[in-house]
């Protein structure tokens, strides 16, 4: 009697953990800060069309278009202009087929998105938490969720990743690139940057601590700082200062003294120094002025 030889089944690609599965409405305005974390993250554009930023290039994405971001990439979302529906999934898998997702944009068929939408559905019978909630750091299972649950959601991942990968729908990025959508998340980043020195006002901090909360590096910030407002990062920090202190002395309700030592200066002394060299009279003569 002839012996059956069994095959192999081989691994291609093995998704250990889910990390995210939400399903967000994006209003008209929303746009989001950036963000780097040591997984894979799959944001998939039902409706609408968005800008996003991977690493430093800006991008377009129109209805049916996804985008993989590679773990620790940084990366940031935008609606552009009009409401926008987005699916974010993210994983993590160490398989080496999972290269073939590196940098990669991809137009889904109807089989494809059909794929997301049952990941999606299987995600809320198995976890308790609403799908659009932002920034959760972990989604929480659900007791009475179904036997299996857990297994159906990698298999139905990595086959939607297989069905990917065997797919023609491969786009482009240099026909999304887009200077409007890097230009907007300078911007974004200009911004956060003015917002943490604001917060900073009455106080201090350094370019080291400012540049902490920001997933760029300190070279490359200080630059696109330059570049957006004209000033370097700590010249700004020193203009907001002297701006806020010139509203206080025209309010009269605090000694110069006082001001100086509210917005974190060391002395009256080191405060009037500052103040006269960038504004060309002391804060004494800008007090008198404002009276006259």
């Amino acid at each position: 009697m002839d012996e059956f030889i069994p095959t192999p089944l081989c691994c291609e690609l093995d998704v250990s953990h889910v990390v995210t599965l939400h399903d967000f409405n994006y209003t008209p305005d929303f746009l989001f800060t950036g963000e780097s974390h040591d997984f894979w993250e799959l944001a998939y554009i039902r409706r609408g069309s968005v800008g996003v930023m991977a690493g430093s290039t800006g991008y377009t994405l129109e209805s049916g278009e996804a985008i993989f971001h590679l773990p620790n990439e940084y990366h940031n979302i935008w609606a552009n202009g009009e409401s926008a529906e987005v699916v974010i999934i993210s994983f993590v898998c160490k398989s080496p087929a999972m290269r073939f997702f590196e940098k990669r944009m991809m137009s889904l068929s109807e089989e494809e998105k059909e794929l997301v939408e049952s990941l999606l559905r299987l995600g809320f019978e198995t976890f308790t938490d609403p799908p659009d909630i932002l920034y959760q750091k972990k989604m929480n299972l659900k007791q009475d969720a179904a036997r299996g649950n857990l297994q159906l959601l990698k298999l139905r991942l990595e086959e939607l990743l297989i069905r990917l990968m065997q797919s023609e729908g491969i786009i482009d990025r240099q026909a999304r690139k887009s200077v409007a959508a890097g230009t907007r998340n300078d911007r974004l980043i200009t911004d956060s940057i003015i917002k943490a020195l604001t917060e900073k006002i009455y106080g201090t901090t350094t370019l080291d601590e400012v540049c902490a909360g920001v997933l760029f590096s300190k070279s490359h910030l200080k630059a696109l700082f330059k570049k957006n407002t004209g000033y370097s990062i700590m010249d700004y920090y020193t203009h907001l200062k002297l701006e806020r202190a010139k509203i206080l002395i025209n309010e009269g309700n605090l000694s110069i003294s006082d001001i100086a030592e509210l917005l974190g200066y060391s002395s009256i002394h080191y405060f009037s120094r500052v103040f006269k060299a960038k504004t060309g009279i002391t804060p004494t003569e800008f007090k008198n002025s404002s009276k006259s």
